[in-house]
Order: C-alpha cells, then sequence, then structure tokens
C-alpha cells in the first residue's frame, strides 16, 4: 500500500488527512510536513485552533519547548485517527498511541504570528507505529509514504 504525498515549493514532502476524535469531537482536514528528523508528531497552533482542540479538556505537559524562537506549552491528545487515501483512492485509518499539541505560551503579537507559522508535523513515531516508510525523491518531486 502505497500514499502519495505533495512536494511543496521548498521540495517539502506533506501529508493531508482528516484527524478524527470521537471522544473530543475533533473532525477536520490537517496538512502535515512529513520530518523524519522529528522523533514526534504534533499539531501545530493553527491547526489546532482550526479543529477546536479543547486544550482545557487534553493533558498538558509538565515541560515547555523551544522551537523557532518561541516558547510552547505541549499537550497530549489521544483517542485520535488520521484518514487518508491510498494510491488507489482507497480509504486508510491510521492510528497515533497520542500526538502533541503545540500551543504557543506567549501572548505577544509577533510569537503569535510566529506560532500559526509552524506547520503541523508527521514525524518517526508515527512511521514507526503505522509500519510506513518514507521514499522521497525532491529531484523529480516523486513522494509516498509505503507500508513495510
Amino acid at each position: 500500500m502505497r500514499i502519495r504525498l505533495e512536494t511543496d515549493e521548498f521540495l517539502m514532502p506533506s501529508l493531508i488527512g482528516t484527524i478524527r476524535s470521537k471522544k473530543y469531537h475533533i473532525y477536520g482536514f490537517v496538512k502535515f510536513i512529513v520530518d523524519t528528523g522529528s522523533n514526534y508528531t504534533d499539531i501545530g497552533e493553527r491547526d489546532a485552533l482550526r479543529l477546536n482542540i479543547p486544550f482545557n479538556r487534553i493533558k498538558k505537559l509538565e515541560e515547555s519547548t523551544r522551537l523557532g524562537g518561541t516558547k510552547w506549552n505541549d499537550y497530549e491528545l489521544k483517542d485520535v485517527s488520521l484518514v487518508v487515501k491510498d494510491e488507489n483512492g482507497n480509504r486508510v485509518e491510521l492510528t497515533f498511541d497520542s500526538i502533541g499539541v503545540r500551543k504557543c505560551s506567549k501572548s505577544k503579537n509577533v510569537e503569535m504570528e510566529r506560532a500559526m507559522e509552524m506547520p503541523s508535523i508527521i514525524g518517526n513515531d508515527f512511521l514507526h507505529k503505522n509500519k510506513l516508510a518514507l521514499y522521497h525523491d525532491p529531484f523529480r518531486k516523486v513522494s509516498y509514504l509505503e507500508r513495510i
């Protein structure tokens, strides 16, 4: 099974799918950058706000992180899946043990603007759990995930 990825103007592979959580009533499209340099998968603040993720109902992690010059509060969302289509148009549901959700810890306009620019990311945890390998040829602009 292969899942085709898009390649953006920066030659980064991306995956568009529907995030679903019955428990938290979350349903909506998210564009993830596939980043094998990242150990973890997370939803960026722009997508989290658009999806109406209930920050007051999900677990806030103890440690905050710094990314792109911005300090983030990290949250953990469980009971969530990602629905995509394979190269034949068949619906495929992929699962997460949990997924991180980032929220800017500052309220300054500059910090908030930077936070809204940060993409959602598919990391190695998701690829490993779902037994997916990444094929990425930036020259030919061909990218896909393949079940191994």
